[in-house]
């Protein structure tokens, strides 16, 4: 277990919205999911806002994970999307993100999320996590409120493996 550094994760969750533009913003949150997966032993962070060889596909972050350290996903390496916005992420962004994680062969993602997803469970957003679970792509979710409660590494190892029991259990989130 890494102890976070609290005021850094309240100064950065703070800071959200300090951005001259939205990639500034998606950048914000980006740099503390960063912080915050490579704190935990185990994990390395891949790639940073890595583009496919066609220069039509971009990632947020690329992790790897050693596959010991707990994480509930049966993919090694696996994109993760930051999406810093004051609206709840769409249904539209759900599906483009697993299309995401399709394209590169894989079957898991983690998806940060600022304010969490559209609608409520059974539609919009969590009706596309649903639709994408049944096509063999998981979207493990997690919130800024999330983030916010963490002190060390094994809360987000804790909240990961939770959210992944949450998505598998109920086919989508209830409390998001």
């Amino acid at each position: 277990m890494t102890a976070y550094d609290l005021a850094r994760i309240q100064r950065e969750l703070a800071g959200m919205d300090n951005a001259a533009n939205t990639t500034a913003k998606g950048n914000n949150l980006q740099h503390l999911t960063d912080y915050l997966l490579s704190q935990i032993p185990g994990v390395t962070i891949r790639a940073k806002n890595i583009l496919d060889h066609t220069r039509s596909d971009e990632k947020d972050l690329w992790i790897r994970h050693s596959g010991v350290c707990s994480l509930p996903f049966s993919d090694l390496y696996l994109p993760v999307e930051c999406k810093n916005e004051q609206r709840s992420t769409s249904a539209s962004e759900i599906r483009d993100f697993a299309a995401k994680i399709r394209y590169s062969s894989g079957t898991d993602g983690l998806l940060v999320t600022r304010t969490g997803l559209s609608g409520t469970p059974g539609n919009r957003a969590h009706d596309a996590i649903h639709l994408e679970l049944a096509n063999q792509v998981r979207i493990t979710v997690i919130t800024c409120a999330d983030l916010d409660k963490l002190t060390d590494t094994d809360d987000l190892v804790e909240l990961l493996n939770e959210r992944f029991f949450e998505l598998r259990s109920n086919k989508t989130y209830v409390t998001i």
